[in-house]
């Protein structure tokens, strides 16, 4: 299955709409993002891989590393998929879930990037924001075996 990485040589080679005021979606490297624009990432860059690799027909499981407040997987459960999480944040792990009653599992990260979330749990992956955030090749590595241990 499949676990993506979006950084801006990757976001532009996808398919691109707008919003409705002709905006540009943001970019990943943009940190506070509303519900719009969790919305607007997920219709533009994520839906159109689970299309291209046809596994939106198997309503698969979707997993954020570093879910934030919940404004991207708010839109993946909206179009009626599963979904969960991690993050390193507590608060922003209950605001998630208060915001996201399609979620079914979350997960607090610890300092070297590791949560006690189920393994091959999901069908898709992804991190928008969090991986950039980490400024150590150690915990690069370690978000993306975590990642990789969350997929199927």
């Amino acid at each position: 299955h499949r676990a993506v990485r979006l950084d801006r040589g990757v976001a532009e080679d996808l398919p691109h709409t707008e919003s409705a005021r002709g905006a540009e979606p943001p970019r990943p490297d943009q940190e506070a993002l509303s519900i719009g624009e969790g919305r607007l990432i997920y219709h533009t860059y994520l839906k159109p891989l689970l299309v291209s690799t046809g596994l939106i027909h198997a309503s698969p499981t979707v997993f954020e590393y570093g879910v934030g407040e919940g404004h991207i997987l708010k839109a993946v459960g909206e179009d009626g998929l599963t979904c969960g999480g991690v993050d390193r944040s507590l608060t922003l792990l209950d605001a998630c879930r208060r915001r996201l009653p399609r979620a079914t599992a979350f997960g607090l990260l610890d300092d070297r990037g590791r949560s006690d979330f189920a393994s091959a749990w999901a069908d898709f992956a992804y991190a928008f924001v969090a991986i950039r955030h980490l400024r150590q090749t150690s915990q690069i590595r370690n978000a993306v075996a975590e990642i990789a241990r969350i997929l199927k």
